[in-house]
């Protein structure tokens, strides 16, 4: 080959190469918009299907709503329908206003007592009644005392009505403790 026909053969080449990329980019432009058109609907269908997703993830969290909603709700009527009928305002002064001198209790009546005052500590526990909790504890705590004094009751009873009593003084000590260290509990609310 001669000079001349490798410049004949390059300047081919270089013609090739222009039409080549012209063909390219018109491939490219028309080839954009469509991609563009197919990304479209890709997008269009991928947000149908979040917003489906969404829809029932907040179906799901209503009804779990629904399921913690129902309990709570059965455990307030409870509370306040049947505790409330159960322990009216009287029983509970009548518990504080119980004299200080009564007789010695049989064991069976001491039974009956040492229930009866876990029961209503237990509820004023639960209803924050801790004034009432507390009058009501150290009325009991005295008795026990006076009743270790008289050294008539038998010891194994002596030690139920003092556990009773101990164990409310603990849940008692544990609630106020709570609420001492609680941040947004306010120090005139102490």
């Amino acid at each position: 080959m001669t000079g001349k026909g490798i410049m004949h053969l390059c300047s081919e080449l270089i013609k090739l190469k222009a039409a080549s990329n012209e063909e390219f980019q018109r491939n490219i432009i028309s080839n954009y918009s469509a991609f563009v058109e197919i990304f479209k609907q890709v997008l269009v269908r991928y947000a149908i299907y979040i917003f489906e997703e969404v829809e029932g993830v907040e179906n799901e969290l209503v009804e779990l709503k629904n399921h913690v909603l129902t309990p709570k709700k059965l455990v307030k009527e409870l509370v306040d329908g049947i505790y409330l009928e159960f322990l009216s305002e009287d029983t509970i002064e009548s518990i504080i206003e119980e004299p200080a001198c009564i007789d010695s209790p049989q064991p069976s009546e001491l039974d009956a007592l040492i229930n009866d005052v876990s029961e209503t500590l237990d509820l004023l526990l639960s209803e924050n009644k801790i004034d009432e909790a507390l009058d009501i504890m150290d009325l009991k705590d005295e008795n026990f005392q006076r009743l270790k004094f008289e050294g008539n009751t038998p010891s194994d009873v002596l030690m139920l009505y003092n556990s009773a009593i101990c164990e409310r003084k603990a849940m008692l000590t544990h609630h106020l403790t709570l609420v001492a260290e609680n941040p947004r509990r306010a120090a005139p609310e102490l």
